[in-house]
């Protein structure tokens, strides 16, 4: 019995070779998938705070560029209605020019933090690919022999499993059951001889 159990569990997997991969392809994509929203979601948190930081920082560097930009264009105006320079052309562009100054004082202030969080973000970047390949890795890994065996079960239903396995358990009890029925065996023969 023991042995035809044995022998049943390689057989059902090489009957249902193509089902169990299918099955096992299936069940690493989608241990793949979940481990890869496993680590975004362990690293999102983190990504989003220093992409707020940095989009808030571009934002304002943004906002001196159009204040810039509005008071270099209301200069022009003021030129071209007023026929040349005055007093409120050249108070326009000061304005603009402070605009400017202040931008270049903004980013000399927080070059350096701004660095700090890209640098931040690319390694939370780096973490989360490793992260994701090694749950590439461990998918890869649901190979063996108990997922398969497991697979087969799942893939060909329980009736045909304890099929094969009495099939084979039959194949196995045959001689003894042959051996049970026989009045007289070899060795009944040989000792009546003697």
């Amino acid at each position: 019995i023991i042995i035809a159990i044995t022998i049943s569990k390689p057989v059902e997997i090489r009957i249902f070779k193509t089902e169990i991969d299918n099955a096992l392809y299936k069940k690493q994509i989608t241990e793949k998938t979940n481990h890869t929203k496993e680590a975004n979601a362990n690293y999102g948190d983190r990504r989003s705070n220093l992409d707020d930081e940095i989009k808030a920082y571009t934002k304002k560097l943004n906002e001196y560029d159009s204040d810039y930009k509005q008071k270099k264009k209301e200069a022009l105006v003021e030129r071209t209605t007023r026929g040349g320079r005055g007093i409120e052309t050249d108070k326009l562009d000061a304005e603009a020019e402070t605009f400017k100054t202040e931008k270049a004082a903004y980013i000399s202030e927080n070059a350096s933090r701004i660095q700090n969080l890209r640098n931040q973000l690319e390694q939370l970047n780096n973490d989360t690919q490793q992260e994701i390949s090694n749950g590439d890795a461990v998918a890869s890994k649901l190979d063996g022999l108990s997922q398969r065996i497991q697979l087969a079960h799942e893939v060909a239903g329980w009736p045909t499993i304890i099929f094969i396995t009495l099939l084979f358990m039959v194949i196995e009890l045959t001689p003894i059951i042959f051996k049970l029925m026989v009045k007289k065996s070899n060795y009944d023969i040989m000792l009546d001889e003697y």
